[in-house]
């Protein structure tokens, strides 16, 4: 679970859809992506997903977008 790879700044600021959507990209980039859940790339991608949502990135749609542009393996 993406929650699995929250720091503790993160733990209580998200809402609950928040971190759904979070999730439904997070997992769909790792099945597309073959890249295991317990890894260092999915540590890499939770990292980024959090980054972009921070920044604005706010639609599953664009979050993929931004995703599919990164070399996580």
């Amino acid at each position: 679970m993406i929650t699995d790879h929250l720091w503790p700044a993160h733990q209580g600021v998200l809402l609950p859809e928040e971190v759904a959507t979070l999730q439904r990209v997070f997992d769909h980039t790792c099945t597309t992506l073959g890249i295991k859940k317990k890894s260092m790339q999915a540590e890499g991608l939770a990292a980024t997903l959090f980054a972009l949502y921070e920044r604005g990135v706010r639609t599953e749609k664009q979050l993929e977008e931004m995703v599919d542009r990164i070399d996580f393996l």
